[in-house]
Parts: C-alpha cells; structure tokens; sequence
C-alpha cells in the first residue's frame, strides 16, 4: 500500500479488506477452484501457472496420543460448530472459507501428510534455507 513492493502472496484476511477499499490490486488465488470470497478473481492455474496449487488452511490438533473417543468427541462437536449460521458469518466476514463439510480426523492426516511430502520435495529441489 506504501508503494514499496511489487509483488506478494497473502492470506485472504490478511488482505481482503485493502482489495476491497481498492488500495491494493489483486491478481490471483492460489488454490485450484476460485473462491467465494472473491469469485472474480481467477486461480493461478487458470492465469498460466498450471497446477500451481496453494492452500492455506486452519485446524484443530491434540497431542498424537489423545484417546479416539475425545478426539471423535472434539471432531464432532467442532464439525456442528462448523454448520452454524452465526460461525459461518464470522468465519467469512473475517476473511476465511469455512469448510463445506467436517473433515474426519483421517481426512486431515492425510491432508497434512500431502502437504508435508510436497513441501519437502520443493525444499529438496530448490534448497530452500530458513534465514
């Protein structure tokens, strides 16, 4: 907004409110499918990028050795939040996609794995350093 960087990558709340006021421009989202937040924008895929796929996401985790019937407890407790109207509203006047439907526990330990296994073979192939 200060006219001092040309280019960047933002979560959604982060940035949503300065798209809106028309103080910064927006080009793409980074996931595969448009958000709804934003349906105008096209994805990267869609822009030239193919396959250029980028989700940033929120969860609920426990400790590995967190008993199956709390976690199931906390999962279905958590997934009803998810459904209510006044959640849904705050989720998205905050800026961020609620999900469409609770993930299992499974779900989201296959998800974080993916994500694992693809940010690790990008830091192998780029040598990507933590400054």
């Amino acid at each position: 907004m200060g006219g001092q960087v040309q280019m960047m990558f933002q979560i959604a709340p982060g940035v949503l409110p300065q798209i809106r006021a028309g103080k910064v421009r927006a080009l793409a989202v980074t996931p595969l499918r448009r958000s709804p937040l934003a349906p105008e924008l096209p994805t990267m895929d869609e822009s030239g990028l193919p396959g250029f796929d980028i989700t940033a996401c929120n969860g609920l985790l426990a400790p590995a050795k967190t008993s199956r019937p709390i976690v199931e407890k906390l999962n279905a407790q958590v997934s009803q939040d998810l459904k209510q109207p006044d959640v849904i509203r705050r989720i998205t006047d905050a800026g961020y996609e609620p999900i469409e439907s609770g993930n299992s526990p499974e779900q989201v330990g296959d998800f974080l794995r993916r994500e694992v296994a693809k940010w690790a073979k990008l830091i192998r192939e780029t040598g990507a350093k933590a400054d």
